[in-house]
């Protein structure tokens, strides 16, 4: 299919057809920079008067990140986009840890996620941490908190501290909760918004002061 343009507005105006014909047009976002990684394509009907509405849905994209002061990229890390606890697209991050689900219709989605990259960063201090949490002298927040909760048990406490230090001692071959501790992103999607910046953290479970480097790979 040839392009007949672009258009950075929500309508489109196509010039010289039949207005008497039946004509339909795939409406398709660019993204930025002329992006065109998980495109998905919208069919509209061309309108018997007036431009084409260019406002079929939002794309869906950003960047994962470990939690760390670099924030490095996570790389060749799988992104599964559900509705409705079904899966409905995917994607790979890249070296820089961008991906592209794709242009979707208004409505609620579900991100989950999968990698293969090594656990590690937890030492004495992390369990430290943890244990000073429990104990009211320093608190976490937000995903350090949740990577606290080495257990699963929704709850932190001494516990926790134990785990973490049996982990990096090497006496126990994972964390209870498993290695990794994504955000837990809900999209509601409204046409036409933005949600191709979005912003994603990591951490492994136990890593509660954020020193792991994962990877490039």
């Amino acid at each position: 299919m040839d392009s007949i343009g672009t258009t950075t507005s929500t309508t489109f105006t196509v010039n010289g057809t039949n207005l008497v014909s039946e004509d339909w047009y795939a409406i398709t976002p660019i993204g930025t920079n002329n992006a065109w990684r998980g495109r998905r394509s919208n069919a509209v009907s061309k309108p018997l008067t007036g431009p084409i509405n260019c406002t079929g849905g939002s794309v869906i994209g950003g960047t994962l990140v470990y939690a760390n002061t670099t924030q490095s990229p996570m790389t060749n890390t799988i992104i599964v986009l559900k509705q409705n606890n079904a899966e409905i697209g995917r994607d790979t991050t890249d070296a820089q840890g961008i991906f592209s689900l794709g242009n979707r219709p208004a409505g609620t989605y579900a991100l989950e996620y999968q990698t293969n990259k090594a656990w590690g960063g937890v030492n004495a201090t992390d369990a430290l941490a943890i244990n000073r949490h429990f104990s009211n002298v320093s608190l976490l927040s937000g995903l350090f908190l949740l990577a606290a909760d080495v257990n699963a048990s929704n709850s932190i406490n001494a516990t926790d501290a134990l785990v973490t230090a049996r982990r990096f001692s090497n006496v126990i071959p994972t964390m209870p909760a498993g290695d990794w501790r994504f955000e837990t992103v809900s999209l509601n999607l409204v046409s036409g918004g933005t949600y191709n910046n979005l912003l994603l953290r990591t951490l492994t479970f136990g890593d509660v002061n954020g020193s792991y480097i994962p990877p490039a790979n």
